[in-house]
């Protein structure tokens, strides 16, 4: 799972890469860049809740792999068409086979692990996250010195288009498909039976109002997370004063530093909490305001302190994703569970399509980035105020 989820990445996190050529380049405007950004953010989390459905009702392997192969079909198709509208209509594309990758993932873990070990495996799963972008964002830039900015979306595609046949042999819906005895009899839990979409949402989503309050929490988050993920190495160029491959790699500091911070998340609310994810996420999000502050402040010149500075950030943001994840599978059925993780990174990547997209593309052309920070400043407040309000559930409901 670590691995497969990682090469989605491979064909996510290139796209970023290679705006500051593009824009150099191709005459794409912030503007244009932050409308490509938008469409991809709409498209995958109105995918995410679509496929949470679909994963809750089918084979979660077969999804993964067509998402996984999808993507590198578009991302092969972005280095032939290098205009503003090719690219908002890749993006759309692109996102749609991406959004098949995470719902399939929870459902997964939940199949393969017991509650009580969820909140470190989600956050042990979690680093293929970092480990598809690390790859990426410290040698995207010299693939796009080398040989041309259609490098970062070709080389990636093929690499992605081949492990997509891997995985599919790869991965097992269930341990019983590999021979193991099933986990949750095992552990003395009753695996629970296919719901309908309509029992699903009437019974399990709608009613539930800590779904609501992790929808709310991950919407703010992600407006910092997202933010991140898509202007960092443009800011660290432009404002910080940096070179393209020292934004890589301070960029891959921000994704190496979110899987420790994820693991450590999961281990925490495990061992710590007592299961109580809501506290941990609140901890996480405060600690992260803390560090936007200091980020914003940070010269361009100190490279040493601008990284460790991003690293903090990825180790507080990754650390709350995982926690928002755990959360909406534990506060619901196990019949709803890639359901309410699509639902949750359905309201992320709301928050990442409006906000940090076109919203963030306008802030940072007409009133500069001081704005953009701000605003960073008040969602991880936002954010850390709905995930204490989630403060006293344990996670019981899973079962």
């Amino acid at each position: 799972m670590i691995l497969g989820y990682a090469l989605f990445y491979l064909t996510r996190q290139n796209l970023s890469i290679a705006m500051p050529i593009l824009e150099e380049t191709e005459n794409f405007s912030k503007q244009h860049i932050g409308w490509i950004f938008t469409t991809f953010s709409i498209v995958y989390g109105v995918g995410k809740l679509g496929n949470g459905f679909i994963t809750d009702r089918g084979n979660a392997r077969i999804i993964f792999t067509i998402g996984l192969i999808g993507s590198a079909v578009v991302s092969i198709l972005f280095a032939s068409w290098p205009s503003v509208m090719g690219f908002i209509i890749l993006a759309g594309f692109s996102a749609w086979f991406q959004s098949m990758g995470w719902p399939p993932v929870a459902k997964l873990i939940t199949r393969w692990y017991p509650p009580t070990e969820l909140g470190s495996k989600w956050g042990m799963t979690n680093i293929s996250h970092q480990v598809g972008s690390v790859i990426v964002l410290a040698g995207g830039p010299y693939l796009i010195l080398c040989y041309g900015w259609q490098s970062i979306f070709i080389i990636p595609g093929l690499i992605v288009l081949l492990g997509g046949l891997f995985i599919y042999k790869a991965i097992k819906n269930r341990p019983e498909d590999a021979g193991f005895p099933p986990i949750i009899q095992e552990k003395g839990f009753e695996d629970s039976k296919v719901a309908s979409i309509k029992e699903i949402l009437m019974e399990h989503i709608l009613p539930n109002k800590y779904v609501w309050y992790v929808c709310f929490s991950t919407f703010f988050l992600y407006i910092v997370r997202m933010g991140f993920f898509f202007w960092a190495p443009m800011f660290l160029k432009e404002v910080k004063g940096v070179t393209l491959i020292q934004a890589g790699w301070v960029t891959a500091g921000f994704e190496i530093a979110g899987a420790i911070g994820g693991v450590a998340a999961g281990y925490i609310s495990d061992r710590w909490f007592a299961n109580r994810r809501g506290l941990t996420g609140a901890f996480y999000m405060g600690a992260l305001l803390l560090f936007l502050l200091y980020f914003w402040y940070t010269s361009g010149q100190n490279l040493y302190a601008l990284t460790f500075t991003t690293f903090c950030v990825g180790f507080f943001v990754y650390g709350s994703q995982v926690i928002t994840g755990v959360l909406a599978a534990e506060v619901v059925s196990k019949k709803a569970v890639s359901s309410a993780v699509g639902l949750t990174g359905t309201f992320g990547y709301l928050a990442s399509s409006i906000f940090s997209g076109v919203v963030i593309g306008y802030i940072s052309h007409n009133y500069g980035w001081d704005i953009c920070f701000l605003f960073f400043i008040v969602s991880a407040f936002l954010g850390a105020l709905f995930f204490f309000l989630t403060w006293n559930t344990k996670g019981t409901k899973s079962l």
